[in-house]
């Protein structure tokens, strides 16, 4: 039986950073109704406001802030740099720089999306103060994403829309991406 894996707890070696995996026998890779191109945004929106409740319930963007801290262990007034792949309408990265001030460390993100539709949505979906926007797709990143220019690398409810063999191809990417660290959620 083939074997996919989840990236769980920042442990897999990928280059110099290390993350865990853990095996799962399911992993469903097909299109989600909000992944077809001629889906309209009011469709894109209802869905962002699901996911967005989902994240708050997961207390998501705590989690990840967490996972920063305990690999990073950044020192007041640190400055975090962050690239998040499928950004979404950017509640994850919003609410984490938010609660980061918190914490006395800043964190600023570069919000991607292969759907210029969905990164039109992210930029006007609320605070734009430490982010910033970039048509990415993963699979294909862009020559303005250079080798190490994020110290994380974060993705959240995307990848399980790739193959294994694509999954890899995206982990890659984020390696390449992150000094430090690649968060998958």
């Amino acid at each position: 039986m083939n074997k996919s894996y989840l990236i769980h707890n920042n442990r897999l070696s990928l280059s110099s950073i290390q993350l865990k995996l853990y095996p799962t026998t399911m992993r469903a890779t097909d299109f989600e109704t909000m992944d077809l191109p001629e889906i309209g945004v009011d469709f894109l929106h209802a869905e962002f406001r699901v996911l967005q409740r989902l994240n708050s319930i997961t207390q998501a963007p705590i989690r990840l802030l967490n996972a920063i801290e305990s690999n990073l262990r950044p020192i007041k007034d640190q400055n975090i740099s962050m690239i998040d792949f499928g950004a979404g309408i950017g509640d994850i990265p919003r609410a984490a720089i938010k609660e980061a001030k918190k914490r006395g460390w800043n964190l600023s993100v570069m919000a991607s999306d292969n759907n210029p539709d969905v990164l039109k949505m992210c930029q006007e979906s609320g605070p734009t103060v430490g982010m910033s926007f970039q048509q990415v797709d993963i699979l294909n990143p862009p020559a303005s994403i250079t080798e190490k220019s994020f110290e994380v690398a974060h993705a959240s409810l995307m990848l399980h829309h790739l193959s294994d063999a694509k999954v890899v191809d995206a982990l890659r990417t984020m390696s390449f991406a992150a000094s430090k660290l690649i968060l998958w959620n």
